[in-house]
């Protein structure tokens, strides 16, 4: 969900806007990413903290006002975690030294254990 068009679209790399991820909702989002890959694929997770709003998430690196409320990221990592195709996942951006009440590390760990508890 980025705000700005990415610099190198030649790349290959997808990604999706956050006007769409709010348009279409986050689930939806989720299904529509996860049905255009093959289903014999390995997958890597990657969440990246400052996809969420500054609100809700202060221990990022790069913190913003526009983002996913932390309900909107929990509901987006689960959809794509409880995928049986996701084989390795990891969490970045997030920053330690701006969370002096380990508020944010709680609710990324509490995103991961309910992202990856079986349903």
């Amino acid at each position: 969900g980025h705000s700005n068009p990415p610099e190198r679209p030649e790349s290959g790399i997808r990604t999706i806007p956050l006007a769409e991820v709010r348009n279409l909702g986050v689930r939806n989002t989720a299904e529509r990413v996860l049905s255009t890959i093959p289903s014999d694929a390995t997958v890597l997770l990657h969440f990246d903290v400052d996809v969420l709003h500054l609100d809700d998430m202060p221990a990022m690196y790069f913190p913003h006002s526009d983002g996913l409320t932390m309900e909107q990221g929990r509901s987006l990592f689960e959809a794509f975690a409880r995928d049986r195709r996701v084989r390795l996942i990891e969490v970045s951006e997030y920053a330690s030294m701006r969370d002096f009440d380990r508020r944010a590390a709680r609710a990324l760990t509490d995103m991961i254990v309910q992202g990856l508890r079986p349903t």
